[in-house]
């Protein structure tokens, strides 16, 4: 992403977020919708990997999900569990972004 686009959104008063809703996102839009296709498809393997390589005196969340799952059905609480992970995951990406400089890794 050209860079550029952001340095005159925030140029023209826009704040950071309303830059991110608004020029970051839409830009690459197609990257994340990709990016989720690809992590999607990537977890149908970790349940199996999650299983062959657990122990008795350790069990994944994946594996506890499929067990249970298998045992009684779908359940609220796997949805509820998947919010709470998805969004741990973005506030810690915000936190990262905030104050750690990941532009140098590019």
């Amino acid at each position: 992403m050209d860079l550029t686009l952001e340095e005159v959104a925030l140029s023209l008063g826009a704040d950071d977020l309303r830059t991110k809703r608004h020029v970051t996102l839409p830009t690459n839009k197609h990257g994340i919708i990709v990016g989720d296709f690809f992590a999607f498809m990537t977890s149908f393997d970790n349940v199996p990997v999650s299983i062959f390589r657990g122990n008795a005196k350790m069990t994944t969340l994946p594996v506890i999900i499929y067990s249970q799952t298998e045992a009684y059905g779908v359940d609220p609480a796997f949805a509820a569990i998947s919010t709470v992970v998805i969004v741990l995951t973005l506030v810690l990406m915000l936190v990262l972004d905030r104050y750690v400089d990941l532009d140098h890794l590019r």
